[in-house]
């Protein structure tokens, strides 16, 4: 529906456009003497065509962010009020003076002032942030300990540091101190 809402629209701007251009050129007076048949199809100039094209996406940016801030408001309101949740702002809306239709375009133009105008003074987490989880540390060993493995792995991933004098050292420390736990 909103496809053939904004197909409509921009075909009315050309159309417009079209008209104002004929319009144009049929106040010129025609100083060609010859009969010889005009062209009569509408021409745009890139300047327009651009201004045109800005103008509508700028449209569709535009009614993009409402639809998202009402989505937005919409599912506070019902993770706040539940199923009460009309009912509610249509008490709201009584107790300001004010009309629903009038709330419904403050919350899609700012679901915060939205929210400060009822009295619920929630911050609504902006859509557009996405969240991750890093999972790097669930395969890591929950021991600490220095043990065989311990350094075997240390050996696959850095030879330089395990070669070295002192970590050498510390592994016979850790055989020592450890005995028979400490593996191969």
């Amino acid at each position: 529906m909103k496809k053939q809402e904004y197909k409509n629209e921009v075909l009315d701007q050309l159309q417009t456009k079209a008209a104002e251009t004929t319009a144009a050129t049929n106040e010129v007076p025609n100083n060609n003497s010859s009969t010889k048949d005009q062209n009569t199809t509408a021409t745009f100039s890139e300047e327009d065509l651009k201004s045109l094209v800005e103008k509508t996406l700028g449209q569709r940016e535009l009614e993009a962010k409402v639809q998202g801030n009402l989505e937005l408001v919409d599912k506070e309101l019902e993770g706040s009020f539940g199923t009460e949740a009309k009912a509610q702002i249509e008490k709201k809306a009584a107790e300001l003076g004010m009309s629903i239709d009038r709330l419904r375009d403050i919350a899609a133009e700012s679901p915060n002032a939205f929210f400060a105008l009822i009295g619920e003074n929630k911050r609504p987490a902006n859509p557009m942030v996405a969240g991750s989880v890093r999972t790097e540390g669930v395969n890591m060993q929950s021991s600490t300990e220095r043990d065989f493995n311990y350094y075997q792995k240390l050996r696959r991933e850095n030879r330089n540091l395990y070669y070295s004098a002192k970590t050498q050292q510390q592994m016979f420390e850790d055989k020592a101190r450890l005995g028979e736990k400490f593996g191969a």
